[in-house]
């Protein structure tokens, strides 16, 4: 009878098939999270693109009064705004499914997984060295999304 050596990569059970893992990788992409953020990205830069046009499709004309000035401006903020909230949350799901993938393959602490998954929310989770050293690329991203903008979005 042969011998069946077990090794970290394949470990067979008695009837010589691989047993499932957690850090199994799936061979098939989940493209919805994917999906949701490339579109957001899109979206991001399209409406900054716009409020580039729009601007500059201002620039030269006359302002009557108050009232017709603040239109503009309103434009122009809702063009800002959904900049950059489209681009926060296409930045947020791009951390997350980033720190996932650096989870699957990290040994970390609770502390270390908690921070890393509050630092979206809470400034003072940068503060844990431990994931910066675990986790260098999605503390990066979380850094970057900080640095973006608004804060209150849901996690």
């Amino acid at each position: 009878m042969e011998e069946i050596k077990s090794t970290p990569q394949s470990r067979p059970t008695l009837r010589g098939r691989r047993r499932s893992s957690v850090f199994d990788v799936p061979k098939k992409i989940y493209w919805p999270p994917r999906a949701v953020m490339l579109a957001s990205l899109l979206l991001g830069i399209a409406s900054a693109a716009g409020l580039h046009g729009y601007y500059s499709s201002l620039d030269g004309t006359r302002v009557g009064g108050p009232s017709e000035q603040q239109w503009p401006l309103r434009f122009g903020t809702l063009f800002v705004l959904v900049s950059q909230l489209s681009l926060v949350f296409s930045m947020r799901i791009a951390y997350q499914q980033w720190l996932w993938r650096e989870l699957k393959t990290t040994t970390a602490s609770f502390g270390c997984i908690d921070a890393a998954f509050s630092c979206t929310s809470d400034p003072w989770a940068f503060a844990n060295w431990e994931m910066w050293k675990k986790v260098k690329v999605a503390s990066v991203l979380a850094l970057a999304s900080w640095s973006v903008g608004p804060h209150h979005l849901p996690e």
